[in-house]
């Protein structure tokens, strides 16, 4: 039974996931480097053959047909991955990607995205199926009269009323975007930079991002196998007995500890009268009152909220949290299949050595060694102020 969506596990750590990434996006973002590459590379043999063969012309970015074409092969399938709009890599890409237009001699004025979020075909289709110019470059739309362009628009034939209230609605727009002589025309990804499949695929995951809570949980002061738990435990994931029991599997729904709540997430790694004098005890041989929060997600943010100036007490405080989570969790498992009982001492001195064995391989030096912390644990206030 799967715990969590493989949308979520591909996402990378710092939005939530577990970084497995996503193959079909990565395909797509390096097929993408091709579209960029004969955007920016002038004089590349490999590009000169696929204007050849593909009869591309000399415009910046490669010609994109709304139709689709017979012609088979890689760089028709490039072209038809960036023309899908159903593809989220392609529209990732293509909302990041700008023209800035120079002389408009390299821009086509009807396909490419050079005004605004949408291809000037797409904005005015009426308007596209009637001219005579719908591969025309900007530089072949119009003139310059001294520093000054005039456009020239050519029909097939003579606008209708509400073709003409379109055109005055195109020309609204062109008044702000028209060529400029003596430059160059240019495209950009994503402002001024250059186009990264990294960049790309992290664009993609902002879009999907997880409770950003979750991402914090990678700070190397647990085993990683204790990270992971408590990943599954911060997107509610973990199989307690009231999960099982919402999905069939099993019959009985109460709490491992206490055999009278409901054995929720919340519950049975906090709420629950048992789990709460183990909070109280470990909060307490570290300086600190505990009550109650409203939920799990609610007690990690509290706990982590804390700010301190001494490094080693912050990295204690915070694997304390962690370590008892999974003392907790691990108690629970073991009084359910091992028929093992609830010792509030054993399970707060667990804590403590799991906490001391950890430690070991903090950047940090510690003021004694690990089994002194996990005898003196109540004392590390006084020694760490």
């Amino acid at each position: 039974m799967a715990l969590v969506k493989w949308e979520v596990v591909q996402l990378p750590k710092e939005y939530g996931g577990l970084g497995a990434g996503d193959l079909v996006i990565k395909n797509a973002a390096l097929l993408f480097k091709w579209w960029w590459r004969f955007a920016n590379e002038r004089n590349s043999l490999w590009k000169r053959v696929i204007q050849s063969i593909h009869k591309e012309d000399r415009a910046l970015l490669p010609f994109c047909p709304q139709k689709k074409v017979s012609a088979q092969g890689t760089w028709q399938t490039i072209r038809s991955l960036v023309q899908n709009q159903h593809i989220q890599a392609s529209k990732v890409f293509k909302q990041n990607l700008r023209l800035i237009v120079g002389d408009g001699s390299k821009i086509r004025f009807w396909q490419d995205q050079w005004t605004q979020g949408l291809a000037l075909w797409e904005l005015f289709p009426d308007l596209y199926k009637v001219s005579n110019q719908k591969l025309a470059t900007i530089s072949n739309m119009g003139w310059f009269e001294g520093m000054r362009w005039k456009w020239t628009l050519a029909w097939k034939r003579e606008l209708s009323q509400g073709e003409l209230q379109k055109l005055e609605e195109l020309m609204d727009i062109l008044s702000q975007h028209y060529p400029q002589q003596d430059q160059e025309d240019k495209v950009l990804w994503q402002g001024n930079n250059g186009y990264s499949v990294k960049d790309l695929q992290r664009n993609i995951s902002k879009e999907s991002e997880v409770v950003s809570l979750v991402s914090t949980v990678w700070m190397k002061v647990a085993p990683p196998k204790v990270e992971l738990f408590m990943w599954l435990a911060l997107l509610g994931k973990l199989n307690t007995r009231h999960r099982l029991h919402a999905k069939g599997i099993l019959q009985e729904a109460t709490c491992t500890f206490c055999q009278s709540q409901p054995e929720s997430l919340d519950h049975v790694l906090m709420s629950c009268t048992y789990s709460q004098q183990v909070w109280k005890l470990l909060a307490s041989d570290l300086g600190h009152s505990w009550t109650i929060p409203n939920s799990f997600k609610q007690h990690y943010e509290n706990w982590m909220g804390l700010t301190w100036r001494n490094a080693l007490r912050k990295k204690l405080w915070i694997s304390t949290f962690f370590a008892t989570t999974w003392t907790i969790w691990l108690t629970r498992n073991a009084i359910l299949f091992q028929g093992q009982s609830f010792h509030l001492m054993d399970i707060c001195q667990s804590v403590k050595r799991q906490i001391a064995l950890w430690s070991k391989v903090w950047d940090i030096d510690l003021p004694c060694t690990e089994n002194e912390l996990a005898r003196n644990f109540a004392h590390i206030p006084e020694v760490l102020r």
